[in-house]
């Protein structure tokens, strides 16, 4: 299977659901997601979301009686059991420590109290919980590390070595499991977006107690997100292919390991990211320089990719629905359709 997805946040906020259920039923935004093509859904939590008290708001009961009284973890599993019955897939992402928006502030895996040990404990539980239920493919360690995280020398701020770490816990508990790993954002000072990179694999890779578990996991971005050096070159737009091989790529060129574009996305306004989006859609798709033609074997699938966002209420990409939570932002699933 491909991973074709889409990523539908809330459950990370201190909403402690997914948004949009004050709009419609939880199923009915499933069974659209579905129905536009997507097979799963990459759905951000946070620490807080397990504790006491972390009482789930801007849900109408009326349209999802069955999520009356919930706690946030019911509610994903309520989210699991419906995905399993019409044949879609959850990744669960670890999006931050604390209840709140965006990544941890700190760029780490660990923040306040919620330490690393508890960020380790909260995955091993999730990971027994969905041990034998196969709608649940895996576990995002960790959204976004950045700034002083770093790839190799095992400081208390290597995300390599935590990874293993927390990836050994989880597959000590459910051995089925994917383990997604993210990039950082600076590698022998290359920046690139938080998360997206991924250059340290080449010197250390990632070695799981579990053969064939690991996944590569990027996020790239548009100029109307941040605008990076790359978009004001004068080779633009034809120098991206280059930089998605230096950052991510080239594990999946080189057969290191899959990759997982966990998060792309764009409002579609700024002629850039028309540019960007018609690139990285190729690259995805197989077409590794951009050129119109694939360069990957047939029947292979190309790179999995999840869209950010399924809600409109992300302020820098906005959603694949519109802002009434229903209407569908046509261009973008008609950018995406080819690579399904």
């Amino acid at each position: 299977m491909k991973i074709a997805g889409v990523n539908w946040f809330g459950l990370e906020s201190n909403r402690y659901a997914p948004d949009g259920l004050h709009a419609r039923s939880y199923k009915d935004m499933m069974q659209q997601m579905a129905d536009l093509g997507f097979n799963t859904i990459r759905l951000p939590f946070s620490d807080q979301l397990f504790e006491a008290g972390s009482t789930p708001t801007g849900i109408d009961f009326g349209r999802n009686p069955d999520l009356a009284g919930l706690t946030g973890f019911q509610i994903i599993d309520k989210i699991v059991a419906y995905a399993g019955q019409i044949g879609m897939k959850i990744i669960l992402d670890h999006h931050r420590s604390s209840a709140g928006a965006g990544a941890n502030a700190g760029g780490l895996w660990y923040e306040g109290a919620y330490t690393e040990q508890k960020w380790i404990a909260n995955w091993t539980m999730l990971a027994k919980h969905y041990a034998d239920n196969p709608t649940v493919i895996g576990a995002d360690l960790h959204n976004e590390p950045h700034g002083p995280a770093t790839w190799g020398g095992n400081a208390a701020t290597d995300w390599a070595a935590a990874a293993e770490r927390a990836g050994n816990a989880v597959l000590a508990a459910n051995p089925n499991w994917l383990i997604f790993v993210e990039g950082i954002e600076a590698y022998n000072n290359q920046y690139y977006w938080w998360g997206g990179n991924l250059m340290g694999v080449q010197d250390r890779p990632i070695v799981l107690d579990v053969p064939g578990r690991l996944v590569y996991s990027a996020h790239d971005y548009p100029n109307s997100v941040y605008g990076q050096p790359w978009f004001n070159d004068p080779a633009f737009p034809s120098n991206l292919p280059s930089k998605f091989d230096q950052m991510w790529g080239y594990i999946y060129k080189q057969n290191i390991a899959p990759v997982y574009l966990g998060e792309f996305g764009s409002k579609l306004t700024d002629p850039k990211d028309l540019a960007w989006l018609d690139k990285i859609t190729a690259y995805l798709s197989g077409d590794l320089d951009a050129n119109g033609t694939s360069d990957i074997a047939a029947g292979q699938q190309g790179v999995h990719w999840t869209w950010w966002s399924w809600n409109p209420n992300s302020g820098d990409t906005g959603g694949i629905l519109q802002d009434d939570w229903t209407s569908v932002h046509q261009n973008k699933v008609a950018e995406l359709q080819p690579i399904m």
